[in-house]
């Protein structure tokens, strides 16, 4: 199935280096240690006054549909966030080749994602002990979930990949031996 999804995306010559997919399932980060507990200190307090409403005389007053998109929003943020994230991350595929970094997304909101590797930007990896880990292409500045996005956000990166270091490597490995080649110029002078 990884070659099928990627094999369409190739140009003429284009080589796979590497293939993958990011880690799979409900993911907890360093984020979510400082999220968590402020999303349920949210929940508690919109859902006690929605409680109030709820068990009160005036269930279709105004305040009602006004704490809706509070609850809604704790929710999400508490809950629903975590699958959302591990449904996207199901349909994400990964390759370098020796010409680009592909990052495809499948439907539905299917994406495509290309970098050169000779216009690579900068680039760092976060690792974790198991060896997984994320790659991130551009500067990363903090997000809401900022080492296991697995969004088309920027920068784009691959997220949570086994032996995120020999990837890195191999990656850097590419860029140098593009940017060593010479270049050839189809003006005419």
């Amino acid at each position: 199935m990884l070659e099928a999804e990627l094999a369409q995306y190739l140009m003429a010559g284009e080589k796979v280096l590497w293939k993958g997919r990011p880690v799979q399932g409900v993911i907890l980060t360093r984020e979510d240690f400082f999220i968590v507990p402020f999303m349920l200190f949210w929940c508690s307090f919109f859902i006690s006054d929605l409680k109030e409403v709820l068990t009160g005389p005036d269930l279709l007053s105004g305040k009602f549909f006004m704490l809706l998109p509070f609850v809604a929003a704790g929710l999400y943020g508490l809950i629903i966030r975590f699958f959302v994230d591990a449904w996207d991350r199901r349909r994400l595929y990964y390759a370098v080749t020796n010409q680009r970094i592909l990052i495809v997304r499948q439907a539905p909101f299917a994406k495509f994602l290309t970098i050169s590797l000779s216009g690579l930007p900068e680039m760092s990896f976060q690792q974790r002990a198991s060896g997984k880990g994320t790659i991130i292409f551009g500067e990363s500045g903090w997000r809401w979930r900022n080492d296991e996005n697995s969004n088309f956000s920027s920068p784009p990166r691959f997220v949570g990949i086994d032996q995120v270091a020999t990837v890195f490597k191999l990656i850097q490995s590419g860029a140098s031996q593009l940017a060593s080649q010479p270049r050839s110029d189809f003006r005419k002078s």
